[in-house]
């Protein structure tokens, strides 16, 4: 895009009137209006705030940011936004979840922005890892949509990221969870074509956490390629049929597990 012309200006123009010292107490006062605030006030404030309007606060300045990821560090934030009921099968509401869960994402990239991605991503597991069902080991209930959420919840932070910021964060995925050493595990052992829970497990991470709620096609081969790539051939096809294969289980019943 073109830029347009620099604007010239006058030097003499930058001279600011002539202030006394009542006028420039008032102006830093009025800086510091916050400060005068006691917290539990400013919290009381935030907390009449839609969760993307407490996001817009995080872009003021530094000094609202810290007071904003303050707020959303409380326990009592924590149970009013995040300990949401996955179990429950009133459908007509799960649209209204999905979209707070997108909300979050774009909370949390937000209040997040001044830090270095790895820190980034630290602070946010911190404040998600009191939330069962988002670790598949923690929640085994066949009904569960938390990995799905947080999967939601992570394609709104790393949005317009690039494919360089993208690998840190699948490097990172994989450090927290154990990832790579699961699907070594799964795919040099045990017999292709049969579903056991530890293959299941593994579906329905990458599944819904990487793979189903990519924005696109590329950006869905660009997470199979990060879980390809580091595998044999043999491998490889292991995982797909993991993945996309057909999902029974032995014997040829129907799995338990939610069909994905």
């Amino acid at each position: 895009m073109a830029r347009g012309k620099a604007r010239r200006y006058n030097p003499s123009s930058w001279t600011c009137p002539r202030e006394d010292n009542t006028t420039r107490s008032r102006i830093k006062d009025s800086r510091n209006f916050f400060q005068k605030l006691p917290l539990e006030v400013f919290h009381l404030i935030l907390d009449n705030l839609s969760v993307l309007e407490v996001s817009v606060v995080c872009l003021a300045s530094k000094q609202m940011n810290a007071y904003a990821v303050d707020y959303i560090g409380t326990l009592a934030w924590k149970r009013k936004m995040m300990h949401q009921n996955f179990h429950s099968s009133n459908f007509p509401k799960q649209g209204c979840l999905v979209q707070h869960f997108k909300d979050l994402g774009v909370l949390f990239k937000r209040c997040t922005m001044l830090l270095p991605t790895k820190e980034r991503l630290k602070c946010i597991l911190h404040k998600f890892s009191q939330v069962p069902c988002f670790l598949r080991e923690t929640c085994s209930a066949p009904n569960c949509i938390g990995l799905s959420r947080y999967g939601v919840f992570l394609q709104a932070i790393i949005a317009g990221w690039d494919e360089f910021e993208c690998q840190r964060v699948f490097n990172f995925l994989c450090e927290v969870t154990d990832l790579l050493h699961k699907i070594e595990a799964i795919t040099t052992t045990g017999k292709p074509g049969l579903k056991s829970s530890e293959e299941l497990e593994l579906r329905y991470f990458c599944r819904k956490v990487l793979l189903d709620l990519s924005p696109n096609q590329s950006d869905c081969q660009f997470w199979l390629l990060q879980l390809l790539k580091p595998w044999p051939l043999v491998s490889q096809a292991h995982l797909l049929l993991i993945l996309y294969g057909p999902q029974l289980s032995e014997g040829n019943s129907h799995s338990t597990w939610p069909v994905v």
